[in-house]
């Protein structure tokens, strides 16, 4: 069975975009210009740029204004999704195809961005007190509940000391850890009850 689904620019010209690309399949002229543009640093490999001009050229739009950076956010994302590209905007420069290592580095500090943003959320969370918790209706009280259980063990993943239970049990192994085998690595380190120490 054909997973492709066609569509036809302006121009008439059809464009395939797969299954694959989720929630990019349709996109607009302008995205699917810059996603063009983004496509082609592939040939040219990785550290390649495709800078702020040319994708002003070909979009029709500042890619650095608002609309002009949610055009680019979809032919990124289409690039990632159908091309497996990872690239970032560079300020001033344009956006620059990674390669393993960057896209690692990049993983990182990704991480550490939602290490802050687990922080934050909690803190908003934890003025929800006893006395605050009971305005919640019983269905707002498990959707409360699940937030913070969820985040906790955002939290906890990504704790340093976790990190590095991880870390151990990759090199020990030679490959990666599943997630289901990391929370158990967690759980024995915190006396198999979950709970933080």
């Amino acid at each position: 069975m054909n997973n492709e689904h066609s569509m036809n620019n302006a121009n008439g010209e059809s464009i395939a975009n797969s299954d694959k690309a989720g929630s990019v399949a349709q996109i607009s002229l302008e995205a699917l210009a810059a996603y063009k543009l983004i496509r082609a640093l592939k040939d040219r490999g990785y550290g390649a740029v495709v800078t702020y001009g040319e994708l002003h050229e070909a979009m029709g739009v500042d890619p650095q204004s608002h609309r002009g950076r949610g055009y680019l956010r979809t032919a990124r994302r289409k690039a990632l999704l159908v091309d497996e590209m990872v690239t970032v905007c560079e300020d001033n420069v344009g956006v620059k195809y990674l390669g393993p290592r960057e896209t690692v580095s990049h993983g990182l500090q990704e991480q550490a961005r939602v290490k802050r943003k687990v922080h934050w959320t909690l803190r908003k969370m934890a003025t929800i007190v006893p006395e605050r918790a009971a305005e919640l209706k019983p269905d707002e009280r498990v959707q409360f509940n699940v937030l913070l259980s969820s985040l906790g063990a955002l939290r906890l993943c990504l704790k340093p000391k976790s990190q590095k239970l991880i870390a151990s049990a990759v090199e020990k192994r030679g490959k990666l850890v599943g997630a289901a085998e990391a929370l158990k690595l967690f759980g024995a380190e915190n006396g198999g009850d979950g709970k933080v120490n």
